[in-house]
């Protein structure tokens, strides 16, 4: 459990599967057949822990990783979401569920309320020497220390002066990406800049040491936008400049 990315479930598959320890590992498939085989009305995610201490009375004297692998195979294969083969359920005479008839309805998941959406801003500048303009994102927030475009604050007042002296145009398109809380929608704006060109946020990272899969996913949605806009002719001639913060 003291190491990244080992969470309850993986801790308890190892000990059962590898260690032989008198332990369920408890998935989404296992909760499942616990709310049923007990009725278990509580709305999920709340009523996780509850399942998991029903589950524990589960926990087997022997043969624990054979029975852990059969829970999670009786969940997948015969306990199923919306079609429960109740008649193949060697657990069918004992499940309270069955008896009410309200497998179907189990477990009760609480109802999602719909995800706010927000919006913000990213800068996409393309030096002539090749260098890309990059900002280090802070320590603390989402996407905290990993590279990323300059760009506004995220929400329903947007606004951010340029990062970098250059003839800056909005794309028509715009980078949506869902995040656990919330929706954002990103409008990306893309500028040419000369050699000479001096960063005011971030930095030019030579197209050498440049790499976009080193970015999180959303500033490699921004990158794929932007990226054949810039390599193509931007031809200032054809586009209107917009005013940001009191700058064109």
């Amino acid at each position: 459990m003291t190491l990244p990315g080992i969470g309850p479930y993986t801790a308890a598959a190892i000990a059962a599967i590898a260690f032989n320890l008198p332990v369920v590992a408890v998935d989404g498939n296992v909760e499942r057949v616990v709310a049923r085989l007990h009725a278990f009305r509580d709305p999920l995610p709340e009523a996780k822990p509850k399942l998991r201490k029903l589950a524990r009375c589960l926990e087997p004297t022997s043969r624990p990783g054979d029975f852990s692998q059969a829970m999670m195979d009786l969940g997948s294969l015969v306990c199923r979401p919306r079609r429960p083969d109740c008649t193949n359920c060697p657990w069918n005479g004992s499940c309270k569920a069955r008896k009410l008839g309200i497998e179907r309805e189990l477990p009760v998941r609480q109802a999602r309320t719909a995800n706010p959406e927000v919006k913000g801003l990213a800068y996409v500048g393309w030096r002539e020497d090749g260098a890309w303009l990059v900002e280090q994102r802070p320590d603390g927030g989402l996407l905290g220390g990993m590279p990323g475009w300059p760009g506004s604050g995220w929400g329903h007042e947007v606004e951010a002066g340029i990062p970098c002296d250059g003839d800056w145009f909005r794309l028509d398109d715009v980078v949506h990406h869902g995040f656990t809380h919330f929706k954002l929608e990103l409008a990306v704006l893309v500028a040419r800049i000369p050699e000479s060109g001096v960063a005011i946020r971030g930095e030019f990272v030579p197209e050498d040491a440049f790499d976009p899969k080193s970015m999180p996913t959303l500033m490699r949605k921004v990158f794929d936008l932007a990226s054949p806009v810039l390599m193509a002719d931007l031809r200032p001639s054809s586009r209107t400049p917009i005013t940001i913060s009191g700058q064109s």
